[in-house]
């Protein structure tokens, strides 16, 4: 089976709400274990997101959403 490609704007998202939500940690001091914690990972995989947000899932995303109370407009805005 083929892997997908992913065309080249859709990273730009990703990239976009990965560095938000890296924002939001340093902004209410939360350290890369209890971030983790929040979106059930490793902290290791912390590391491949800033790598490679397109990795990141939207169950993810909503985790770190039901955690900190923000708005998914906060996430995707510039």
């Amino acid at each position: 089976m083929a892997k997908k490609k992913i065309s080249s704007n859709q990273p730009e998202i990703y990239r976009i709400i990965w560095s938000n939500i890296r924002k939001c940690q340093y902004i209410n001091n939360i350290s890369d274990i209890q971030l983790a914690e929040m979106l059930e990972i490793s902290p290791r995989t912390l590391y491949n997101y800033d790598n490679e947000p397109f990795k990141l899932t939207l169950e993810k995303v909503q985790l770190f959403l039901n955690y900190t109370q923000i708005k998914m407009e906060q996430l995707i805005s510039i």
